[in-house]
């Protein structure tokens, strides 16, 4: 049998430092916060100091003061964080459909073939796909290997297996990290 090759490359895509996410929100509110609510002519006699106009939410908001921008702070770094991890795992589903290709590579590797199911992997890509290529791989190496026995073998595939899917599930959740570490030094550096 051949030896199937690690082809696998995973395009997850992630924040990698989550405090300049935060940064950019806090300006974005604050400009929010001075042009658009703190516009004149949301205002009696169009000046900011004056009470809003009657029915002008803006100018309400913007009577809410210096923790009007931290909330919209808050707001906006939930949207791009939401945003960041729908791309994130939607990334690591692959090209097609997980259900599709479960299907196929089940079918493929009952029917002996190790090299089409290697294709179906790189075709689909993601992180589903990189654990069949990781065990395929395993399987391949083991397959040949005269001095192990049967559960041995099948220990190895196990661990290989338990292994990928690990490394997958970090890729996944590594920007998690930064974001509660990059939140925690925002909180602390603010109530100091």
């Amino acid at each position: 049998m051949e030896t199937i090759q690690n082809k696998t490359t995973n395009k997850i895509v992630g924040i990698k430092n989550a405090g300049w996410v935060i940064i950019c929100c806090f300006i974005i509110a604050v400009c929010i916060y001075h042009f658009i609510l703190g516009n004149p002519s949301n205002f009696m006699n169009n000046d900011p100091n004056n009470h809003p106009l009657p029915g002008s939410f803006l100018g309400t908001i913007y009577k809410g003061g210096v923790v009007v921008p931290i909330i919209q702070t808050l707001l906006l770094t939930v949207i791009a964080l939401s945003v960041e991890r729908y791309l994130a795992i939607r990334s690591a589903f692959g090209r097609g459909s997980l259900v599709k290709f479960v299907a196929n590579i089940k079918s493929t590797l009952a029917a002996g073939d190790m090299k089409k199911a290697q294709e179906l992997c790189d075709k689909q890509g993601g992180s589903v796909a990189n654990v069949v290529t990781s065990t395929l791989r395993k399987y391949a190496d083991v397959e040949n290997d005269a001095t192990l026995s049967k559960d041995q073998k099948v220990l190895a595939i196990q661990k290989e297996l338990e292994e990928a899917t690990a490394l997958e599930l970090h890729k996944l959740t590594y920007s998690l990290d930064e974001v509660g570490f990059s939140i925690v030094q925002t909180f602390a550096a603010s109530h100091k």
